[in-house]
């Protein structure tokens, strides 16, 4: 019988896993009539949303060539803007994006003129750059702006031009990345790189419309990975136009012509979608609703329902099953799944799937849920299918009305040898903020415990204290809430200790 080293990764708060699945609730609307209007607070094909950092709301009225501004509960404040190329107007039917700055300054993308334009919080007019063309620093048909508020540096979505380019605070060039095509790293002719946002660890997520994906990259331009392909099944786009990061990290997609949005992780593993045709709560419109939206910094979102002539305006609110901890582990001839959830409203169950590193996800057994239950209750699932390699699992709580999410996953890898020795590596990333992976491997079975000390040596955290099979682990340590400076993390087993130093810096 061989013999197989596993490795374990689960995703840590600390010292354990918290996962709450998540519904969408409808608060209110911007724009109530049934027909584009040039009244204040109606819309006409409203194309850009953004939040400033009091939660008042900015939305581009675009065929009405203005900027309305909102406050947090949807009442009409001001307006800015007019039809024309001078200071301070949009080109018309094309104002198209937006992104507020910590200070409040606002940059729209004037999509028709070519350039963006930057007022303050009140809507006058401070500056401007950009112009037609191909070279550095000029557009054609920009489409999406966000900025790195860590430099304050402005990247823009050259949609005909196929690049996003970057400049500093003032608009001064820095560099671009991208070009025509359909590899990575390249974008679709004419309806390619329509928006973008900085996730947590500060990559940019980019909208390949036409080219049905989205793309990630470091804040360079640096190819990491991708996510979607054409179609309308679960991970799929059809056109997809915007993009944002929820303050959890969650990366969401504005599918445009599935009239959906589709949920991600920072990973680019597909969670889950919400949304459907229609003119109802948590609807949009066919083929050019759903394409744009932001966050508060909380748990409310803002969604650009175009051709419904609307901006809603969504809260997450946990769904009833609260999961605290998700792990997999090897007994001989079997992978067993153990997780345990603290409170459950109207669990029906859970779907246990499954992906090999090269093939998709596939349902492989299914467990029944409590229903209602205040009190912890633990489940397991066994599965028998062994094979060399990696393999991951999640679960899909279900509820009795339908209603599911996804759990983060575990990843097992299978290999054919076991490690030689005890080795404690070096985290990554060093320096971190505010979370890094601490790995190391066992020789044999042992007790194993894993501790996070301060630079004066107090206890900050214990990962792990627990009996553990030889092989290798993996653990995701986070800092959140801990001050910059050098910490120690030190492994202790039967007979072996090592410690070593990592930089939290934020």
């Amino acid at each position: 019988m061989k013999r197989y080293l596993y490795i374990l990764i689960i995703l840590f708060n600390c010292v354990i896993l918290h996962d709450e699945f998540f519904a969408q609730v409808f608060e209110f609307q911007i724009g109530t009539t049934s027909t584009p209007s040039t009244s204040d607070g109606e819309l006409d094909s409203p194309s850009g949303v953004a939040f400033f950092p009091d939660g008042k709301i900015l939305v581009i009225d675009k065929n009405n060539e203005r900027i309305q501004i909102f406050s947090s509960t949807g009442n009409f404040i001001r307006k800015f803007g007019s039809s024309g190329s001078g200071d301070g107007q949009f080109f018309s039917n094309a104002a198209e994006d937006a992104a507020i700055t910590s200070d409040g300054d606002i940059w729209i993308v004037d999509r028709g003129n070519d350039r963006l334009q930057k007022f303050d919080s009140t809507g006058n007019f401070l500056a401007k750059f950009g112009t037609l063309g191909s070279g550095d620093g000029n557009f054609d048909d920009p489409y999406g702006v966000t900025i790195l508020e860590t430099t304050g540096k402005i990247y823009v979505a050259d949609r005909r031009n196929e690049r996003v380019q970057y400049f500093d605070k003032d608009g001064n060039f820095l560099g671009k990345f991208g070009s025509l095509g359909s590899d990575t790293s390249q974008f679709a002719s004419n309806g390619g790189a329509s928006d973008l946002a900085f996730d947590l660890d500060y990559n940019l997520w980019v909208a390949d419309r036409a080219n049905h994906r989205v793309q990630k990259f470091d804040s360079n331009g640096v190819f990491i990975l991708e996510i979607g392909s054409e179609g309308a099944g679960d991970g799929q786009f059809d056109n997809p136009e915007g993009v944002a990061v929820s303050p959890t990290g969650d990366i969401y997609v504005c599918d445009r012509n599935n009239e959906r949005v589709s949920i991600w992780n920072s990973s680019g593993v597909y969670k889950s979608t919400f949304g459907s045709v229609g003119t109802g709560e948590i609807q949009f419109a066919s083929n050019g609703g759903v394409v744009d939206m932001a966050f508060d910094g909380g748990t409310k979102m803002a969604i650009v329902d175009r051709n419904n002539d609307r901006v809603q305006i969504l809260s997450d609110a946990a769904l009833p099953v609260e999961l605290i901890s998700f792990t997999a582990l090897i007994k001989k001839n079997l992978i067993e799944l153990k997780w345990d959830t603290a409170t459950e409203i109207n669990n029906y169950g859970f779907n246990i799937e499954r992906r090999p590193e090269t093939a998709d996800w596939t349902n492989i057994g299914f467990v029944l849920g409590h229903g209602n239950s205040n009190s912890p209750k633990s489940y397991s699932f066994k599965d028998e299918e062994m094979t060399a390699g990696k393999v991951y699992y999640r679960l899909k709580q279900i509820d009795y009305d339908g209603s599911y999410e996804y759990s983060n996953m575990v990843e097992v890898s299978l290999l054919e040898s076991l490690p030689s020795h005890f080795v404690l590596n070096q985290n990554y990333p060093n320096p971190f903020n505010p979370a890094t992976i601490i790995s190391y491997r066992l020789s044999s079975e042992s007790q194993a415990k894993l501790e996070i000390f301060d630079s004066i040596g107090r206890l900050v955290s214990t990962l792990v204290d627990e009996k553990q099979f030889a092989g290798s682990y993996s653990y995701n340590f986070n800092a959140e809430g801990l001050p910059s400076g050098t910490y120690t993390y030190r492994l202790t087993t039967n007979g072996f200790s090592e410690t070593k130093k990592m930089i939290l810096l934020k």
